[in-house]
């Protein structure tokens, strides 16, 4: 957008791609599928497990409220 190759759609702003982007972090399922390859100890499996699970509802709530704070309330 800044070179002038492409505009943004209607009142689009930065701020809604990065709310965007951030709620794209909750894809999780690969993270738990290669952690099974990963490890073989039960803990380290565990442990990686709990980490993917608290970055993804981390990424689902920062998304959330970043997308509340840049979109325009719905109209009835």
């Amino acid at each position: 957008t800044r070179l002038g190759w492409a505009s943004f759609p209607g009142d689009m702003q930065w701020k809604q791609i990065y709310g965007l982007g951030v709620l794209a972090g909750m894809g999780f399922t690969m993270s738990l599928f290669i952690t099974t390859l990963a490890y073989e100890s039960a803990d380290l499996i565990l442990h990686a497990k709990m980490g993917i699970l608290v970055a993804s509802l981390l990424a689902g709530v920062m998304g959330y409220v970043l997308l509340k704070t840049s979109l325009p309330p719905a109209q009835p």
